[in-house]
């Protein structure tokens, strides 16, 4: 990258409105009625209904293409008689959550969008209310992850190419027409869900607006000169602020998504899930070092950020192979720091990923020892609850579902 010094100003202003004042589909907000099971009171999860506390337990439900992107919901494929059988035995069994990826890629058949249309694919979403209307009914909450907005109108109406300064994915979080149609899209979603079939989102844990929400090491935390004024007034001088700019950028994401989501769920929960920064080979916030390896070129959103965000809570992922990994893993986000700003806010801990590379666990029963004595030690450490990765999908050989060795991991997690 050229030292040249130069001057950008993050697309964050429309008309001179910043992120926050955007307005996204000024429409009647939805109707009463459809309150989520789940709230957080006083920094715990509860049952709204009894008043009692809720503990989070569960699994990842996963399918995917041959491509390995996510089917869960294709409408050529989705088993309605399945995933029923499912919802049903992890009931009997005590486990109370479920966390599925919602595909949008619109290039890709069976998924949320097509390309070449408009909006959202009704059977997809039709497929996602089946799902939740049946969760609802077995006892089951459900975690809705999704990724990017779709490559279709309405969503790509604002949005425009990012200024070279700031690279794809990053301008996902820094630039206002990419953040609207985020925010559009996660809007027309519960709205599709409730015209579906409106009983269905009370089954809704939390929407989980971006799969481990992460920068890439690119520009702008590549620049060694220059500055970046963003939305919120400041400007930020790079290489110094990378961290503040990084901190400032997903956390003006995070509370604009999550005001939209609140404009037609209200009582709805927002969650924001990352990887740790010892995951990729980081030691910990501003470390922007760039890595030979494409999947380590990554940053997550630092976790202090997102506790302090308007997120209702903070969902780290961890697949430590020892005790000693997992520690360094918390070490790099600053998990001491998060556990208390996190009490302070009310707001729970949760494990939303943890699992098994075969990589390091040869073998079922390995990794079954290991996941079951790990499991037992979230809620000491301050975890309202966990996740398992994954509950059965095949589909990804390198690391142990709960099903593999006649569901060796999967007993050992009943009794967590």
């Amino acid at each position: 990258m050229t030292s040249k010094t130069f001057m950008y100003v993050a697309f964050l202003f429309v008309s001179g409105q910043a992120w926050a004042d955007i307005p996204v589909a000024a429409q009647p907000l939805m109707a009463q009625g459809v309150e989520p099971d789940i709230m957080i009171r006083q920094g715990v999860f509860v049952t709204r209904s009894t008043g009692k506390e809720f503990v989070p337990r569960g699994f990842n439900y996963i399918r995917l293409f041959p491509q390995r992107s996510h089917n869960t919901f294709d409408p050529e494929h989705y088993n309605a008689g399945a995933v029923d059988a499912e919802l049903q035995r992890w009931q009997a069994d005590g486990f109370t959550v479920v966390r599925v990826f919602l595909n949008a890629a619109a290039h890709v058949p069976g998924t949320l969008a097509k390309s070449g249309e408009r909006g959202l694919v009704p059977a997809y979403v039709a497929n996602v209310a089946d799902f939740l209307d049946r969760a609802r009914r077995h006892g089951i909450t459900v975690m809705l992850c999704t990724e990017s907005f779709p490559n279709v109108a309405p969503y790509t109406d604002g949005v425009r190419s990012p200024d070279p300064a700031v690279s794809l994915p990053n301008a996902e979080y820094m630039d206002a027409g990419r953040i609207g149609a985020k925010a559009l899209f996660l809007k027309d979603l519960i709205r599709g869900l409730r015209a579906a079939k409106p009983s269905c989102l009370r089954a809704v844990f939390s929407y989980d607006i971006q799969n481990e929400l992460c920068f890439q090491v690119s520009p702008p935390f590549t620049l060694e000169s220059g500055s970046v004024t963003l939305a919120n007034g400041r400007t930020y001088q790079l290489p110094a602020q990378r961290q503040e700019l990084a901190d400032d950028a997903a956390v003006g994401f995070i509370n604009r998504v999550a005001a939209a989501i609140h404009d037609v769920q209200p009582d709805a929960l927002v969650s924001a899930s990352v990887f740790t920064y010892a995951a990729v080979g980081k030691d910990g916030p501003g470390d922007f070092r760039v890595v030979q390896a494409d999947w380590k070129n990554r940053v997550p959103f630092r976790s202090l950020a997102l506790a302090r965000s308007k997120a209702d809570f903070v969902d780290l992922h961890f697949y430590a192979e020892n005790g000693a990994a997992w520690e360094r893993d918390l070490r790099s986000v600053e998990f001491d720091q998060v556990r208390q700003v996190s009490r302070e806010l009310g707001k729970p801990l949760l494990v939303g990923e943890f699992g098994a590379f075969k990589g390091k666990f040869p073998t079922v029963e390995s990794a079954a020892a290991w996941i079951g004595e790990w499991s037992a030690q979230f809620a000491s450490r301050g975890f309202a609850g966990w996740l398992y990765w994954t509950y059965d999908t095949s589909e990804q050989p390198e690391l142990w579902n709960a099903c593999e060795g006649q569901r060796l991991t999967y007993q050992r997690l009943i009794k967590r």
